[in-house]
């Protein structure tokens, strides 16, 4: 059996630092982005407040970083009584399905069976509708407008059921939309 020379025992010494180093490396980036990608919607759930004389679950939310497409949500669900409330954070493309361009300021539709309008609210375009027969509606706040390429944007939606329409937009504004605004923009 030939022994190792000094020369080779140096060559693998080399190898097994640079295998070492670039494992540690990649393990080092990996959860870089693992941790910086699970965080997307954790940084949004403190934001879903809890209110005051609700039940309500924890927070929940979900990423979405496939082919160009990024999506994040968080969510909660309250409950008081027969009245419940759903809070969500939506940014990126799904938002795009509760927000559309063509809200403007100012647009207004009543019938007897129910609401929808476009109102400037504490700085924020708010889309609210309300159903007069079931007592339910939704406030969406733009937080943040989608790009001319349909991409990013961002909405706060407050679904409700049991409540009635000043009841809903009083519990709604009690979320910090600034803070939510903020925390959107710096992605």
């Amino acid at each position: 059996m030939q022994g190792f020379t000094h020369q080779s025992v140096k060559e693998i010494s080399m190898r097994m630092r640079v295998a070492v180093f670039t494992v540690v490396f990649f393990s080092f980036m990996l959860c870089v982005v693992l941790n910086a990608f699970s965080q997307s919607y954790e940084s949004l759930t403190p934001l879903l407040i809890d209110l005051g004389g609700w039940s309500a679950e924890s927070p929940e939310g979900m990423d979405l970083n496939y082919g160009g497409t990024k999506a994040i949500t968080a969510t909660r669900e309250y409950s008081q009584g027969d009245k419940s409330i759903s809070a969500a954070i939506m940014v990126g493309q799904q938002m795009q399905g509760t927000w559309n361009p063509v809200y403007q300021e100012g647009f207004r539709m009543e019938s007897s069976e129910g609401s929808m309008a476009v109102e400037r609210i504490r700085g924020f375009l708010v889309f609210h509708s309300f159903d007069k027969t079931e007592s339910e509606g939704a406030i969406v706040i733009l937080l943040q407008e989608a790009s001319p390429d349909g991409s990013g944007g961002a909405v706060f939606l407050f679904g409700f059921d049991g409540l009635s329409k000043d009841e809903a937009m009083k519990l709604a504004q009690k979320f910090d939309w600034d803070a939510m605004k903020n925390r959107v923009s710096k992605r």
